[in-house]
């Protein structure tokens, strides 16, 4: 068993240690729009969700993208796959507003 514990230890410092030197530009809360490419033969994975609300008057709208992923591939120093997926739920609702100051029964 500590030989087990050893060598998960020992994978994590290596792991740790190969991952710390890379460069991740992000620009969240959106995908990455960024005029930098990823070194060739690395791919950077960003994932995520955006959530958005709008209210205009007597509708409201509630836009939800989840998850958001990105794949970025690097072909050469300056070419670069990118490979978008999200799905999008919108819901609209429409608020009737009551009113009782021309009520009589």
């Amino acid at each position: 068993m500590k030989i087990f514990k050893g060598f998960l230890l020992y994978l994590f410092f290596i792991i740790t240690y190969e991952s710390h030197g890379q460069k991740i530009i992000t620009d969240r809360p959106d995908q990455t729009e960024s005029s930098s490419t990823v070194p060739k033969k690395s791919l950077q994975i960003e994932s995520g969700m955006l959530i958005k609300f709008v209210e205009e008057g007597d509708i409201s709208l509630r836009e939800i993208a989840i998850p958001t992923t990105l794949f970025r591939y690097g072909l050469s120093k300056v070419i670069e796959i990118r490979v978008a997926n999200q799905y999008i739920n919108i819901k609209e609702k429409k608020h009737f507003k009551r009113n009782f100051r021309n009520f009589r029964p």
